[in-house]
């Protein structure tokens, strides 16, 4: 199936947060199994978020988004059922300058995955939300000279990791 990404319109922020919610509950769910997420936290972030968002859509349907800023990827969420369809890399792509993104440590399907694209781990750790996250870095990238975007020289070659499960 095609899927189209594009800007999130801003009439968005409940839908984004709803896949925020449905997304980070299945990937997150045994490190907090007994939390509820906190959705009205989640809209209004989306809602008052200044920088760029974009949004996947399949068959019309939004199935997930990246949130952005000119060096930080702040968040990147595909719906479940989705994953494992190289969304996530075409929204690297899409990011272009983006060059830092904060993980879960304990993340490691999410790590791998961005290793094969390129990213190491910068070393430094942080304490958020009772959890520690590690900062990546993207690797090997070409700046053009325009200054206009950064391309990971990676986002063409990556591959599913063998051996990791949808």
């Amino acid at each position: 199936m095609a899927v189209k990404v594009r800007a999130e319109r801003s009439t968005e922020s409940e839908v984004i947060a709803e896949i925020h919610k449905r997304a980070a509950s299945a990937a997150y769910a045994h490190r907090f199994p007994d939390q509820p997420f906190p959705r009205d936290e989640s809209v209004e972030r989306w809602r008052s978020y200044h920088d760029q968002v974009l949004v996947v859509k399949q068959e019309g349907t939004i199935i997930g988004f990246a949130a952005f800023d000119q060096v930080e990827l702040h968040a990147l969420y595909v719906l479940h059922q989705y994953q494992g369809q190289g969304i996530g890399r075409q929204w690297l792509e899409a990011a272009g300058a983006v060059e830092r993104l904060w993980l879960l440590e304990e993340s490691y399907l999410a790590r791998n995955i961005y290793e094969v694209c390129g990213w190491r781990v910068d070393g430094e750790k942080r304490h958020a939300y009772g959890i520690v996250e590690v900062l990546y870095r993207r690797q090997s990238h070409t700046r053009l000279l325009s200054g206009a975007r950064v391309r990971s020289q990676f986002l063409y070659t990556c591959q599913k990791p063998s051996g990791v499960l949808n």
